[in-house]
């Protein structure tokens, strides 16, 4: 079996490690742009960035476009990633991980 692209991107467009410069960087908001997402507002990132996953709870997972029955990319209403959640059965969203601000 050989690998020949990792989601959208093409293994032909991968580069060394040791070859890559700051501009080769693909930003982190193209790399989500795939995933279903949910925004939050700037006192729900400020509760989530706390621990609290009251703002979460709304979600099952199932009204979001597309329905997401996996990982799901966490916003704030001004184009902040955020972080990951995952869609948990009978749960709705948990976080996955949380991004650095």
């Amino acid at each position: 079996i050989r690998r020949v692209r990792s989601g959208r991107f093409p293994v032909s467009a991968a580069l060394p490690p040791e070859s890559l410069t700051a501009q080769d960087l693909i930003p982190l908001t193209e790399l989500l742009c795939e995933l279903p997402r949910i925004e939050l507002s700037d006192q729900e990132v400020f509760e989530l960035r706390r621990g609290e996953q009251r703002s979460l709870l709304q979600y099952s997972g199932d009204e979001l476009s597309p329905p997401s029955s996996g990982l799901t990319a966490i916003f704030s209403t001004g184009g902040e990633a955020i972080g990951l959640a995952v869609c948990e059965p009978g749960k709705g969203l948990r976080i996955r991980s949380l991004f650095c601000p």
